[in-house]
């Protein structure tokens, strides 16, 4: 098989994530519709199907690997669970890289965003203060 160029490449993942978004627009009014309980649900189930086919395993082995806690999994587990993550939030929640107001909701997702990304140390810690 061929490889492609950097132009090739660039262009392919161009076109797929402009289908991505086109193709998940009814995703994203779901959630923006829906309450936080079904935004944790949709994120979850995201994750785990993602993880399904980005590392080839079975559904079961994909919702272990979620559910494991950052320090348990392994770097490159942890790796494709955020990049799952990410992926997310650019085609479903699209929160990244819009321009957001002062509003209440806003700074609960922007703190819920923060404690995911807290190592196990930090959310001790935090923990520790409320």
């Amino acid at each position: 098989m061929a490889k492609l160029t950097l132009k090739q490449m660039a262009q392919a993942l161009g076109t797929q994530d402009r289908l991505g978004l086109d193709q998940s627009q009814h995703l994203h009014e779901a959630w923006k519709k829906a309450d936080d309980a079904s935004k944790r649900t949709m994120r979850a189930e995201w994750i785990v199907q993602y993880l399904v086919k980005n590392l080839q395993v079975t559904f079961v082995e994909a919702e272990k690997v979620f559910e494991k806690s950052r320090e348990k999994r392994t770097k490159d587990q942890q790796a494709r669970v955020k990049r799952a993550s990410d992926q997310f939030g650019y085609h479903i929640s699209r929160i990244k890289g819009k321009a957001t107001t002062s509003s209440q909701q806003d700074i609960v997702e922007k703190a819920l965003k923060l404690v995911e990304q807290m190592t196990p140390a930090q959310l001790k810690r935090f923990k520790a203060s409320i």
